[in-house]
């Protein structure tokens, strides 16, 4: 796909979920518009569709304005038809920037535009690797946070951008604002920063938590002793 050319597809819209390029994620479609995008995809798009996320997920039928302006070309993959609504698996292709939104009663199209990473110093895209990947081993429950696979891909090394968008996927501690900026930053280094930014975030928050639950406890165990002592006399 060219950078300066235009793609239209049909909009799926989706809440809270955020698509990165090369990975594959199962959706419930449901709506109305979203499960006659899937079906026109199929018929006469080669099954690609633009997904893109929701700025409030309680918005019913969203329109232009309640939608983010960044979403990702995917191709649909499986389609599993329930009662009632689809589960589609997509799989993730590249990051496409709205250029314009066709909203019809039926289904939404989108006019959008494919964009592609940059890259800075490599000496630094070393270094911010590097601080991801200790980070993430100094967490003590990363099972909880990423896959078994995605822990053991990580295990075996990842390029740069592939670990950026491997956390913007799987981490689950990174809310959708955090993943809709990862999928917003086009500059690998910048992904990988803000990556460290979010990281020590949730690490001051652990330690808080820590702390929090330390002096908690200390009561708890204060108040027992005294009941204790008050019972005796």
């Amino acid at each position: 796909m060219s950078e300066i050319v235009n793609v239209r597809v049909p909009v799926v819209c989706t809440r809270g979920i955020v698509v990165f390029p090369g990975h594959d994620v199962m959706i419930e479609v449901g709506r109305p518009k979203s499960i006659n995008a899937v079906n026109e995809a199929g018929a006469s798009y080669d099954s690609m569709v633009w997904l893109v996320c929701q700025n409030d997920i309680m918005v019913d039928n969203p329109t232009e304005k309640d939608l983010y302006t960044v979403g990702t070309i995917a191709k649909i993959k499986v389609v599993r038809k329930k009662e009632g609504f689809m589960r589609v698996t997509f799989t993730g292709m590249r990051r496409a920037k709205l250029a314009k939104l066709y909203d019809s009663k039926e289904l939404m199209y989108a006019d959008v535009i494919p964009l592609t990473d940059s890259y800075g110093d490599k000496s630094e895209e070393y270094a911010l690797v590097k601080k991801v990947v200790d980070k993430l081993e100094g967490m003590t429950q990363v099972a909880a946070v990423f896959p078994p696979e995605v822990v053991q891909q990580l295990s075996l090394g990842v390029n740069a951008e592939s670990l950026g968008d491997q956390f913007g996927q799987y981490f689950s501690l990174f809310d959708q604002a955090t993943r809709q900026r990862l999928l917003e930053t086009t500059n690998v280094n910048d992904r990988l920063m803000l990556i460290v930014e979010e990281l020590e975030k949730q690490q001051r928050y652990s330690e808080l938590e820590t702390v929090i639950n330390d002096r908690v406890k200390g009561d708890v165990l204060m108040m027992v002793r005294r009941n204790t002592i008050f019972v005796k006399s």
